[in-house]
């Protein structure tokens, strides 16, 4: 089969350097323009927009809304926008390669000898025979290695140009699969210098070049990965649209190259709906949007080259509240590392943000705010999983810019002009929104330590707060994976609390009395859904409050514990007293498993 011209049909040049170490250097061409001007504005709205996943189609038309407003006389608005997701079909071709050599003898020598790791290998290959952990895996392994993504990418895009229409496509990229993973088992040690395939390079070549990568991906999985503290999160794979270009002609516009990597843009004014028009600032090439210093770079850049008076920092991908959020080749940003990159962005440049916007899933938590209160004023969120298309950028854009025309930027009334237009939409997108006064963090926790121990103490019977926990309004119920399900409207279960008739202890009451008064006082502004009962009692702030183990596990739990609120607070005691999870943690140690493999969870879907 010809596969030669396939850099024809790809327009992303990617250049491989080998370096002295032996690791893989990759460059793209730079698109450099002058940085921002040094003129002081009345606002920054620095904007982190991770799409190096399944919602890069929802995170690219993000920036298109922006555009609509672009950069103003009294308004910078300034992005870094990553785009790094596996095509259906490419990841598809690759699991069929590996299939095909995984348990193979000779492979399985093959990688003991690389990685000198016998017990990491076999149980890389048992782990494997799982069906749903080895897409899992698969997509892992190739996200690892952004050449050997594009080069198969680039692989399959030649074979299926060529066969546009073709019935037996499946049979054919299989068999092609299978030509691949059996060069795998012996592979030569000819060297390629470039990413894409040129013209009249040989396939035999190509095939080896590409093994090659396999063999360094899989090396690297079994080094990196097979540990059993170890989690790997991971989204559905979106394929509204090709199988080829993960994206969706509704959504991304139509005439945006196709790039990978990450890039940074001054964000201008446009009504062109085809395409991106900002010019790019700077190609950051591949980092990793869910590493904490790839946040605080990003801030300190935009900080020094787009001064303003004020600053409002919006981050947009993934949530998963206490968990954390913003997900790129499975490293999820903990919600520790989220705070971290934000002070350690403050060291370096002595600037406070009026406002903390997180456009993503679950992430209207005190836990969360607590994390937040000494980084910012104040801190917008949703209680609830976002829709896809998220916030409404264009309105919220013209009424911060409006509030800089007038003077007038100050954390309360960008938060109260923000929750008003998710009002307008909450019933396509903005489900749930509320901002929080972070300044106010403080009492609530006490508060919520307050409830704690009046729950822990209580002569109440524990079914009964268990029938409690039930019956207030949860949030993510579509999700299958822990530990979602268990995040609870606060307000509503101080109410629940107070309302109910099986409860007679005075120091629970007057503990959900006093929730009630702390959320009034935090909760600046709010908004939810009408017109709809699951919602009707959503009040701005959802706890984590499980009722029982179900949903809970040692490696996530153990997240929870390394909240500041877990561990300033007595909270996570509570839970403890109430779903015996300590108990389960210490059954499944004395078990005495000894498995490395990793754990595989799933981030909650935007509705």
């Amino acid at each position: 089969m010809n596969i030669s011209g396939i850099n024809d049909k790809i327009n992303v040049p990617v250049t491989v350097k080998k370096n002295t170490s032996g690791s893989e250097e990759v460059s793209t061409p730079k698109d450099q323009v002058t940085l921002g001007s040094s003129k002081e504005k009345e606002i920054t709205f620095l904007t982190y927009l991770d799409g190096s996943n399944n919602l890069e189609p929802m995170i690219m038309q993000n920036l298109k809304d922006m555009e609509k407003v672009g950069s103003t006389e009294n308004m910078n608005i300034v992005a870094q926008l990553s785009r790094f997701q596996v095509p259906p079909l490419t990841k598809y071709f690759f699991g069929e390669a590996l299939k095909q050599v995984i348990n193979n003898e000779s492979f399985g020598k093959l990688l003991t000898e690389e990685t000198g790791d016998a017990e990491g290998v076999a149980q890389f290959q048992e782990m494997f025979k799982e069906g749903g952990m080895a897409s899992y895996m698969a997509e892992n392994i190739l996200s690892s290695s952004p050449p050997l993504m594009q080069g198969m990418t680039e692989l399959i895009t030649g074979l299926t140009t060529q066969v546009l229409g073709d019935k037996d496509i499946v049979n054919m990229v299989t068999t092609v699969a299978y030509q691949l993973a059996q060069n795998m088992l012996k592979p030569d040690k000819e060297e390629a210098t470039s990413v894409t395939m040129s013209r009249g390079k040989s396939e035999k070549n190509e095939v080896n070049r590409l093994s090659t990568h396999m063999m360094n991906a899989i090396k690297k999985f079994i080094n990196e990965k097979m540990d059993s503290d170890q989690i790997l999160f991971v989204d559905k794979p979106y394929t509204g649209g090709s199988l080829l270009k993960a994206k969706d002609k509704d959504f991304v516009p139509n005439n945006e190259p196709e790039w990978i990597g990450a890039r940074r843009y001054f964000v201008t004014k446009s009504d062109d709906e085809t395409k991106i028009s900002s010019r790019v600032v700077e190609d950051m090439e591949f980092v990793n949007m869910g590493e904490p210093a790839t946040l605080t770079d990003f801030l300190v850049w935009g900080m020094k080259n787009y001064p303003a008076k004020k600053y409002v920092i919006l981050m947009s991908d993934h949530g998963a509240g206490f968990v954390g959020g913003f997900e790129d080749r499975e490293k999820l940003m903990t919600l520790p590392e989220i705070g971290q990159a934000l002070a350690e962005a403050e060291k370096q440049t002595g600037v406070k943000p009026e406002v903390i916007i997180f456009d993503a899933c679950l992430m209207a938590q005190p836990e969360v705010a607590y994390e937040m209160k000494d980084r910012a004023k104040a801190m917008i969120a949703s209680e609830e999983t976002v829709g896809g298309i998220g916030m409404p950028y264009v309105p919220m854009l013209n009424s911060m810019n409006k509030l800089a025309e007038e003077g007038k930027v100050t954390a309360e009334n960008i938060s109260k002009g923000i929750i008003a237009e998710c009002d307008k939409t909450s019933a396509k997108s903005t489900t749930t929104f509320s901002a929080i006064d972070l300044t106010k963090m403080d009492s609530v926790r006490a508060s919520i330590d307050n409830l704690a121990e009046a729950l822990i103490n209580t002569n109440t019977d524990k079914q009964t707060v268990k029938d409690i926990l039930h019956d207030t309004t949860s949030y993510s119920q579509r999700s299958s994976s822990a530990p979602y399900r268990d995040y609870r409207d606060l307000g509503h279960l101080a109410d629940n609390i107070l309302k109910s008739k099986e409860i007679a202890d005075p120091k629970l009451k007057e503990a959900a009395k006093e929730i009630k008064k702390v959320i009034s006082e935090a909760v600046i502004a709010e908004e939810h859904i009408k017109d709809d009962e699951d919602y009707a009692s959503s009040q701005g702030m959802a706890i984590y409050a499980p009722k029982s183990d179900k949903y809970m596990n040692e490696k996530l739990y153990n997240k929870y514990k390394d909240t500041a609120m877990s561990k300033d607070g007595k909270w996570d005691e509570f839970i403890e007293k109430l779903t015996d999870i300590t108990q389960k943690i210490m059954k499944e140690k004395e078990k005495g498993d000894k498995s490395r493999k990793p754990t595989f969870i799933e981030l909650p879907d935007r509705h």
